[in-house]
């Protein structure tokens, strides 16, 4: 996640899926990248899982 944080200064948008490995989520990277400006949209398989879109897009897999 520090990595992406790092590019996230370049970024206008970051497309986050919302179950991660390590323990991360997308909400939780979300959060991080609302500090940056960053506009989110989550690309889940579920949309359900997507308990609180906080304002943000959802789309869910496969993109359609």
């Amino acid at each position: 996640m520090s990595e992406a944080l790092k590019l996230a200064s370049e970024a206008d948008v970051a497309i986050i899926d919302v179950r991660l490995g390590d323990g991360l989520t997308g909400p939780s990277i979300a959060r991080s990248s609302f500090a940056f400006g960053l506009g989110v949209v989550y690309l889940p398989a579920n949309a359900n899982l997507v308990e609180e879109p906080d304002g943000q897009s959802v789309i869910t897999k496969p993109g359609r």
